[in-house]
């Protein structure tokens, strides 16, 4: 039963008039005409797979042939011997309410195939307000700001500073938990099939081990093992460098060529 007579895709467009994707700020090439990484979301093949994530999916530091998404089409395209294309919307330093809201608009400009997420740290937020400003938080970057560390303007460093004095650690659980309900009522409305890993940090890796084991995550949709970090690009330390993106990639288009042959034939 649907909520809303129009849908979880097109509601409430009164409070959200951009008809395309919130614009990215970032300098990882190539770059499409909204700001992420990638090509156009016109750009379309036979068969669309949509990438989003954190900075570990936009692969920072990482040249784009490089990054796991890329591998990913690659070795569909392969495998298939059809046109596989890959849509990347990873944007560092991002949360779930960043991941669950891309996807919303994403998918009121193109409808992908298959959609994975690679679910990022839990204790970042993101807040949208009716301007489309958005608002960055995490524990690290509001203590960074009270201490001077980074600069930041009036309204934001108020915002985040007020985030930070309501967040609690039990909240992190309960904000993945809703953007995850979320992404997964989104997918099933449009029909579109999806799985998700996480990050190897110990913040998204812990917290989605025990949403699953809870069985507030579907295990049946978590592929293979976290994006464990084998190596750091020189340029970009903190993220995993190509190495990293090599065998992540490959465990990726693995298990979707085991569980999902009718988008990945086998070879």
């Amino acid at each position: 039963m649907k909520l809303f007579d129009s849908g979880f895709t097109d509601f409430p467009v009164e409070h959200f008039r951009e008809t395309g994707l919130p614009r990215a700020n970032l300098d990882s090439t190539p770059r499409n005409k909204f700001g992420y990484r990638g090509r156009e979301l016109d750009d379309q093949g036979e068969i669309n797979l949509l990438f989003i994530g954190d900075g570990w999916t936009e692969g920072v530091g990482v040249e784009y042939a490089q990054t796991f998404p890329s591998i990913v089409a690659t070795r569909c395209s392969v495998g298939m011997k059809r046109d596989v294309r890959e849509f990347n919307l990873g944007h560092r330093g991002k949360g779930f309410d960043y991941v669950s809201r891309v996807l919303w608009c994403a998918l009121r400009n193109f409808t992908p195939d298959f959609v994975f997420v690679c679910f990022p740290d839990v204790d970042r937020r993101e807040y949208f307000a009716l301007d489309s400003r958005l608002v960055d938080y995490s524990p690290a970057r509001a203590q960074a700001i009270e201490g001077g560390r980074e600069k930041a303007q009036r309204v934001e460093r108020e915002l985040i500073g007020a985030m930070h004095k309501i967040f609690t650690l039990y909240d992190d659980p309960i904000n993945a938990l809703r953007n995850y309900l979320l992404i997964d009522a989104l997918l099933a409305e449009r029909g579109i099939d999806w799985a998700y890993s996480t990050n190897d940090s110990e913040n998204a890796r812990l917290h989605i081990d025990l949403l699953i084991e809870k069985g507030w995550f579907a295990a049946d949709r978590y592929i293979g093992r976290p994006f464990g970090k084998v190596d750091e690009p020189s340029a970009a330390p903190g993220y995993p460098g190509s190495v990293s993106h090599a065998q992540f990639g490959e465990m990726i288009f693995d298990e979707l060529r085991e569980k999902l042959p009718r988008i990945i034939a086998a070879e």
